[in-house]
């Protein structure tokens, strides 16, 4: 990397980086890849952001999601909507994010779940999050 004069760049110009990123749009994350980022973090505020930085495209895929999944009420397609994000989220940084071992996350992180969830569905979800540290590609 170049030398720069912000502290951002310049610890990325002193090395590896652990640098997260609290989004899932694409193009913020594409920029802090490019600035030593080596992971996103996600929940349902800043999965709505990058629904909203991309509202045609989300919008589209809610109703794709309502018609798949008739039986499912607005919060279990809401949370499959953040799992899409987070998960698609997750892609971007891998390659950073493999190149600094050690990591107690993975790619990307989703948190802050609703107070009135059920225990076991939040267990479960980490469960599957957690399931992407190494697998997804």
């Amino acid at each position: 990397m170049t030398e720069t004069t912000t502290p951002l760049g310049t610890m990325a110009d002193r090395g590896p980086s652990v640098l997260w990123n609290d989004s899932s749009d694409p193009k913020e994350l594409a920029e802090s890849i490019s600035f030593g980022a080596v992971g996103a973090t996600c929940n349902p505020v800043i999965a709505l952001a990058a629904i909203r930085a991309d509202l045609p495209r989300w919008s589209a895929r809610i109703k794709e999601l309502a018609v798949e999944l008739p039986e499912a009420s607005e919060s279990e397609i809401g949370w499959k909507v953040v799992e899409e994000v987070s998960l698609e989220a997750a892609k971007l940084p891998r390659p950073a994010f493999e190149e600094v071992p050690g990591h107690q996350r993975s790619a990307v992180d989703a948190d802050r779940p609703p107070p009135d969830a059920q225990r076991q569905e939040l267990a479960d979800q980490a469960e599957y999050f957690r399931s992407w540290r190494r697998t997804s590609s």
